[in-house]
């Protein structure tokens, strides 16, 4: 029996529904797992050779996979990695903030998605990663925005019982 027909057989023996994409899961021959094994521990036994992951819910599983958006953010000049640079995921409010060597990792279960990688003093960008394009080391470029003058940080829009003042003498 294939992966995709045992999934499907599984759900309905156990009185719920179940999403998945067939071409994703391919026709991988397997057994259906022990009768009295619970649908948590036949799911596992079933997908335990695939790179997919499942979510129950009372009524229905969803079958899912992961991909990693991960790599470097850059000076596009330079080519100088830049430290606590953001890569936001507007979809989903998900960010990443670089390290100490420009290095971000994000978790993703969509297919395609888009991105917005920004820098104080760089210009935005915004992109879309397809499938084919996460799961493997990115570098990421920004160019520098010459437009900026000035960054002022204020507390202005803080309540003043609100502020944290530092003494300095």
């Amino acid at each position: 029996m294939g992966l995709s027909e045992a999934l499907v057989e599984v759900a309905a023996y156990h009185k719920t529904s179940i999403i998945f994409n067939p071409k994703k899961i391919g026709s991988e021959a397997t057994f259906l797992p022990d009768e009295t094994w619970n649908l948590n521990k036949k799911l596992s036994y079933l997908l335990r050779a695939t790179d997919f992951q499942f979510e129950l819910t009372d009524d229905q599983i969803f079958l899912y996979q992961q991909h990693q958006i991960y790599g470097y953010i850059e000076d596009s000049q330079s080519g100088e990695r830049l430290i606590s640079a953001t890569v936001y995921i507007p979809s989903s409010g998900q960010y990443a903030i670089t390290n100490e060597y420009g290095y971000f990792t994000l978790t993703t279960i969509k297919e395609s998605i888009d991105i917005e990688v920004s820098y104080i003093g760089y210009e935005s960008q915004l992109m879309t990663i397809s499938e084919d394009q996460m799961d493997r080391p990115r570098v990421l470029t920004l160019t520098p925005d010459n437009e900026v003058t000035a960054i002022v940080i204020s507390d202005a829009l803080i309540a003043p019982e609100q502020r944290k003042y530092i003494e300095h003498n």
